[in-house]
């Protein structure tokens, strides 16, 4: 799109046939509706809905999150950036993609705005594959185990496949199964037992076990039977799953399971536990015993000590889909594997094994992420850069293409390749990414600026499209001039200076065109065009000269001394301005005299007041002073301008026309009887005149700076910012 607009909800008809109407309609989520309806029937025929995948409001929210972690980054040159740069700058990254997180409610049919948060945490879940693959130092033995089991576990709300997360099961069961309930009698209470210990979440599977009813009933009445499953789920299920040994798990303290570092140590604390779960399997009386107090529970808790001794079948038949089968086997059967030599084939056979099975999800089609997880998975152990970005282009994700590279660059043989020039581009890898996110801002009204940012970023095309994205910006059609001010904003930031001064010129020809004399000499001043400036005001010099001239010719001779009657006869030629409201406090600014803030509605009328506002003006805009003969008349006729309530002058403005002021006692010999403009005036009248201007400049002078001493805006239509 080359104009950068906001596109609002906005609704248009289109004739599909002779009886029917085709609407069309833009709404809130980049959402195109179109549906058709005969003419003779309210109700629509048919409904049809295109996500056009323009920025929602969960992805500006990302654009702007993102935007300043990314800026603090690039700071450092990509040869200085440690390891340690990289962990934080990923980790706040990461924190970025999960605040829209709280917004999903799981269960459910996904609305429009639930799916784009659930692409954003598809993001985030490949975002710390990523990490994990790429960052960790050669993937020591026994990492990737716990890595990928607190992997799963962080992201199980986008690849449960099941339909719904192990944590949303957990906090329905916790209401589902309270006192007086026997949940050891349901099939589900089991498969929700052994997933979790398949998965290495032990806490909640030691939550899940507490909600055996053999608990509660233990404390009112002294049963055998009960007697013999609290024993058994002593023995066989709590002691177990408390005393598991863990490679590098991090466990906190209280926590279910041993956390070891030590490799040696974890095999020989392993080979113990193991012999203690082989012989509660083995222990043929221990069996008999539970089977005869309760044999659901002797099923359920046997299910779970062959999860836990690895059993391939149990692992199998507890976990759904290949992605838990493979974090399974890694944490019960293989906790010290290799992935250098050893994932991807464990990896494939979990796939054949599976054969596709628990595919479905309630948030979205989780078959889209599963290939993306396969291919970053054998990216990542084969350290190949090239395959992971192939595998983050078929996510579609601008912001990811542009953002994931630094975590490619660390420990990575291939990383080079990202600083290779794309011959057809002209430009690097990387630097193709940001502009082709950049690409993708500019077309909403809010990102654009965070376009302009990236753009800052790339060296060697990013100036040239920056310059672009500037001259196509809208901004002669902006009323308000807030996308001016916000895109003159970042001609200063970026020292682009033809840019600053093509955008006031266009604003000043586009307000020239509508009438709005003032604003266009304003805007022609800031860009520096002398000509135009001068051909703006060329009308409005010959109509004043006039006007003044003819005012002086037919004034009142008062006597000497009588100021007061003096102004009372001046005062109906002198309105100038229609007193509106002052402007937004965040106007435009610049070294020359704005007079375009002090005095906003001047728009040309063909009245003698607005000819003499606009001639003021123009006085502020010009380098050199008005032509002597109309000096003292327009100063004069700045009265009340000065002494106007609500104020319209302001601080800065009343020191431009005090320069033209200086040296008039001495130029007013100038005057000879040539200049019609002061032919009437005598000497006395003249100096009269003179003191009224001084005697107005210092009662303004010193009201603003009374006014800036107090830091209030006194009177209406002072601007604090102006002072």
């Amino acid at each position: 799109m080359d104009r950068h607009e906001h596109l609002e909800p906005e609704e248009e008809e289109l004739p599909c046939s002779v009886e029917s109407l085709l609407k069309c309609s833009w709404q809130h989520g980049s959402l195109l509706t179109v549906t058709a309806a005969p003419v003779t029937c309210g109700e629509p025929a048919m409904d049809f809905k295109m996500h056009l995948g323009l920025l929602a409001a969960g992805r500006r929210a990302l654009v702007h999150n993102s935007l300043p972690i990314f800026k603090e980054l690039q700071k450092t040159p990509a040869a200085e950036r440690t390891l340690q740069d990289i962990l934080m700058y990923s980790d706040a990254m990461k924190m970025v993609l999960s605040v829209e997180e709280p917004r999903i409610k799981e269960g459910a049919t996904p609305s429009l705005s639930q799916s784009q948060v659930l692409d954003i945490l598809r993001e985030r879940a490949l975002w710390s594959l990523t990490e994990i693959l790429f960052l960790q130092p050669g993937c020591s033995v026994g990492s990737i185990t716990e890595a990928l089991v607190r992997w799963l576990q962080r992201n199980d709300a986008v690849l449960a496949f099941t339909g719904r997360s192990l944590s949303t099961c957990m906090a329905r069961m916790s209401g589902q199964y309270g006192l007086g309930r026997m949940p050891e009698a349901s099939a589900e209470y089991w498969r929700m037992l052994h997933r979790l210990v398949a998965l290495g979440r032990l806490d909640e599977a030691v939550q899940l076990l507490g909600f055996h009813s053999a608990w509660h009933m233990s404390l009112e009445e002294d049963n055998q039977h009960i007697v013999t499953q609290t024993k058994c789920l002593t023995a066989a299920g709590l002691d177990l799953l408390q005393n598991m040994p863990r490679l590098l798990a991090d466990i906190p303290a209280g926590c279910a399971g041993d956390s070891l570092d030590s490799e040696p140590e974890f095999i020989m604390r392993r080979q113990q536990w193991l012999t203690a779960c082989n012989l509660a399997l083995e222990d043929q009386s221990f069996w008999k015993s539970l089977t005869e107090a309760s044999a659901s529970t002797a099923r359920g808790l046997r299910g779970m000590l062959e999860v836990l001794v690895g059993s391939h079948e149990a692992l199998q038949g507890a976990t759904e889909g290949w992605l838990e089968l493979l974090v399974a086997e890694l944490l019960h059967s293989y906790p010290t594997l290799h992935p250098a030599s050893h994932l991807v084939p464990l990896m494939q056979r979990c796939q054949s094994e599976t054969e596709g099975a628990g595919l479905g999800h309630g948030g979205g089609d989780p078959s889209a992420l599963l290939p993306l997880i396969d291919g970053l998975i054998q990216a990542g152990v084969a350290g190949d850069v090239q395959d992971a970005l192939v595998v983050f282009n078929q996510c579609g994700s601008p912001w990811l293409m542009a953002h994931i590279p630094p975590l490619l660059q660390t420990n990575s043989r291939k990383a080079t390749a990202l600083l290779a020039e794309v011959p057809e581009q002209g430009v690097t890898q990387l630097e193709a990414w940001i502009l082709d996110y950049a690409t993708s801002l500019m077309a909403t009204k809010s990102t654009w600026t965070a376009a302009a940012d990236m753009l800052a970023c790339c060296p060697r095309q990013g100036k040239a499209a920056l310059e672009a994205l500037l001259h196509h910006l809208p901004v002669e059609e902006e009323g308000d001039e807030v996308l001016a001010r916000a895109a003159l904003h970042l001609c200063r930031q970026h020292r682009l200076h033809a840019s600053a001064t093509d955008i006031c010129r266009r604003i000043a020809m586009h307000r020239w065109r509508q009438g709005q004399t003032a604003a266009a000499l304003t805007w022609a001043g800031r860009a520096g065009d002398s000509e135009r400036a001068e051909a703006f005001a060329a009308p409005l010099i010959q109509a004043i000269e006039h006007e003044l001239c003819s005012t002086s010719l037919s004034s009142h001779h008062p006597q000497p001394g009588s100021l007061t009657e003096e102004l009372e006869d001046l005062l109906p030629v002198l309105q100038c301005l229609d007193h509106t409201e002052s402007p937004s406090a965040a106007a435009p600014s610049s070294s020359t005299h704005h007079a375009h803030q002090s005095f906003p509605s001047l728009h040309i009328h063909h009245t003698e007041p607005s000819n003499i506002a606009c001639c003021l003006e123009y006085l502020n805009l010009r380098s050199a002073l008005p032509p002597l003969r109309l000096r003292l008349p327009i100063l004069h006729a700045a009265i009340p301008l000065l002494d106007a309530q609500p104020p319209v002058v302001q601080h800065a403005e009343l020191h431009a026309l005090l320069a033209a002021l200086e040296g008039a006692e001495e130029e007013q010999e100038c005057f000879g009887d040539d200049l019609m403009a002061i032919n009437t005036w005598p000497a006395e009248q003249r100096r009269a005149k003179l003191m009224a201007v001084r005697l107005a400049f210092s009662r303004s002078l010193t009201c603003s700076f009374i006014i800036q001493a107090s830091g209030t805006s006194g009177k209406a239509g002072f601007d604090d910012h102006m002072l």
